[in-house]
Parts: structure tokens; sequence; C-alpha cells
């Protein structure tokens, strides 16, 4: 094997050897490298075409976000409407998860006191009060 076959990765202060692929235009490692040393893979969950989370998302809600945006998106909702709206919805459900909150429990006064924590948190959407009612409404029609 040749040096420029090997890549060093270091892990846990332990460095492994790993064979490096070959680049060609057939072999997927061409287009993603292995991680450099240092740096942290970031990893994205996508929900629907139009868009990805930054995290895996959990909580009570996790479960009905793929059919909350298919349903947002066949109501004729622009890409950008419909990241806020899942985006808002994933942190709704993971406050929730928190605060211990189940699916049979969630009703709006849960989305307003959400809604003040988000506020002292980040800076809010406009139209976060529409999208927790819109995902409110569509667990509640389930």
């Amino acid at each position: 094997m040749f040096p420029s076959e090997l890549c060093l990765v270091f892990a846990r202060r332990r460095a492994f050897q790993v064979k490096r692929p070959t680049p060609d235009r057939d072999n997927l490692y061409s287009f993603h490298p292995l991680p450099m040393p240092g740096k942290e893979v970031i990893v994205k969950y996508t929900v629907h075409d139009h868009v990805t989370l930054s995290q895996t998302p959990e909580g009570p809600l996790a479960a009905h976000l793929v059919s909350f945006a298919d349903a947002i998106s066949a109501q004729g909702y622009s890409a950008q409407s419909m990241k806020q709206q899942v985006h808002i919805a994933a942190c709704f459900s993971r406050w929730l998860k928190q605060t211990g909150v189940s699916v049979k429990d969630i009703c709006y006064d849960q989305a307003t006191r959400h809604l003040r924590y988000r506020a002292r948190h980040v800076q809010p959407y406009p139209g976060d009060r529409a999208a927790l009612r819109h995902l409110i409404d569509f667990v509640l029609n389930r």
C-alpha cells in the first residue's frame, strides 16, 4: 500500500489507517471525501422535498411531521412557508417532549406557552402562531 492511499483519521487520541478510495466517476467517495481530523460530520434529516431539518425530530409530534409537510404542500403553500411551518412544528415537538406533554394532551394553550418560551430564546417569525394553529388542527383532526 502506498502512502498516498492512506489517510490518518484521529478518534479519541488513537490513529487508525483507513484506505482512501481512488476517485473516479463511478465511486461515490469521489463526491463525498472522508471527514478531516477535527471536522464534525453534519447529518441532516429530510422531511419533504423542500424541507430539511438540521437534526432528527424528537418529541410526541415527530412521527407527524412528514404527513404535516405533505398536507401543507397539498394546500399549495410555498417552499419557504413549508420550511418555516415544519421548523416551528419540530421545535414545538421538542419543547413538548421537554415539558412532558403527550400527543393526546396537546392544545392551543401549550402553543401559546411555547411561543412565549420561544420569544425569550429566538426572534419569533410573524407566522409562528398560524403555523402552530395549523399543526394542532392537523393533529387533532387525525
